[in-house]
């Protein structure tokens, strides 16, 4: 994962063959699947991966932002943001 040229995009990376199988999905794509998640209104300083909760469906995506909050997104919710 790593913030865009323009500090107002993130670009993410999901290696299935790796991650499918903690997805808790039955079945995924033997495939590297690139996404651009954009819709910020401030610029990005840093962005992370992490986990709410006990299992695969509290993954979630956090954004650092320059002016020091934080923005967040639940990896499994990403309508509206990602491309």
């Amino acid at each position: 994962m790593s913030v865009g040229a323009d500090s107002k995009s993130v670009a993410l990376n999901i290696d299935w063959n790796k991650f499918g199988e903690f997805s808790g999905a039955s079945a995924w794509a033997s495939t590297v699947e690139s996404y651009s998640i954009t819709g910020f209104n401030k610029k990005i300083k840093d962005a992370f991966m992490g986990e709410l909760g006990h299992d695969v469906a509290g993954t979630t995506l956090f954004y650092l932002m320059s002016d020091g909050t934080v923005e967040y997104t639940p990896l499994f919710n990403l309508q509206g943001k990602v491309k």
